[in-house]
């Protein structure tokens, strides 16, 4: 975890457009704390802030996996609301919960928002009014945690892991005692870089649809994959296998700015930035699997509404207004 802990203190150190100015809580969180007896790490509770409670919290990006795994996943619903409330058994959580509640307290925090136990599921009216703010809660989160290698909530993602540097024969040419020593060089591993929408970070959580705008849509993610730990900011990206960062697909948006704040010619030009940015999540975004037709406009919207903020276009069920027929072309 030193490597997330380094790339969280710089982030918050030098990156200006990285600052959170000190958001409320979600209308639900899970709260934990330290268990000092021996049966479970820790004690975890349903938590209802009071209005305006001010604390900085985690989100867990996850995939719930096949309707097998969905059956043994501990949800909120009406009838438990209360029990959640009291206590939350360790054993009774998924083990990608577990995982995810681990590392938000390494990070020195105490409270997770999970979208399962944090939304009513069986509750149609609460599940339409939290699930549109959920871009809003990712944005907001102090830091977002991707299960990035767990298919399931089933399968922990702090594991053992593969090797994530493939090391290839290199020839080095210059004098014996060059600056960087041999035998550092020929352990290092080369791999093909990767940059924005192109790099997506190996796992299942890739290929969902509903986890594109838990990534996109975030101000710090960390990505735990078989490949090793990516960190993800508003600035940049790293990888603990490099020292070196790379363009990430959250710092896509410090690259726009509202329409109507430019002159006119600088309008057309930024709308038409806008325009291929959208196709490209679109591209993105519908490569991926969704369980239920029926969420397909809804697991896009918190980054339509982001977009709308920017294109200040009527939005017609993943369309714009003002390119409607040139869109339709597409």
């Amino acid at each position: 975890m030193n490597f997330v802990q380094d790339c969280l203190d710089t982030c918050i150190k030098n990156h200006r457009s990285c600052q959170l100015v000190d958001p409320p809580l979600p209308k639900r969180v899970l709260f934990f704390e330290a268990n000092t007896l021996l049966d479970a790490p820790f004690l975890v509770h349903l938590y209802i802030p009071k209005r305006l409670d001010r604390q900085p919290y985690a989100a867990l990006s996850h995939c719930w996996g096949s309707k097998e795994d969905q059956m043994h996943i501990l949800k909120a619903e009406k009838e438990n609301l209360t029990t959640l409330e009291s206590s939350i058994l360790w054993n009774r959580l998924s083990k990608t919960f577990q995982d995810g509640i681990t590392v938000a307290s390494k990070l020195g925090l105490q409270y997770i928002w999970i979208d399962s136990l944090c939304i009513i599921q069986d509750d149609k009216d609460d599940w339409i009014i939290e699930a549109a703010k959920m871009g809003e809660i990712y944005q907001n989160a102090y830091v977002t945690i991707a299960a990035a290698s767990s298919p399931s909530n089933r399968v922990h993602f702090l594991k053992d892991r593969s090797s994530f540097s493939h090391p290839v024969p290199v020839k080095f040419y210059g004098p014996q005692k060059a600056s960087v020593p041999r035998r550092i060089l020929a352990q290092i591993g080369i791999a093909k870089p990767k940059t924005a929408f192109d790099s997506q970070i190996a796992g299942p959580l890739s290929s969902r649809a509903w986890t594109f705008q838990e990534r996109a849509l975030s101000t710090r993610i960390v990505h735990f994959s078989d490949e090793g730990i990516v960190y993800e900011c508003l600035q940049n990206a790293r990888r603990e296998s490099s020292i070196s960062s790379f363009p990430s697909i959250l710092s896509r948006w410090e690259q726009f700015k509202p329409i109507s704040s430019l002159q006119e010619k600088d309008a057309v030009k930024m709308r038409n930035k806008l325009q291929i940015f959208w196709r490209e999540v679109l591209i993105n975004y519908t490569a991926r699997y969704i369980t239920f037709r029926t969420d397909i406009l809804p697991a896009l919207s918190s980054t339509a509404a982001r977009m709308h903020n920017l294109i200040e276009s009527p939005y017609l069920a993943g369309l714009w207004q003002d390119r409607f027929v040139e869109d339709l072309c597409w």
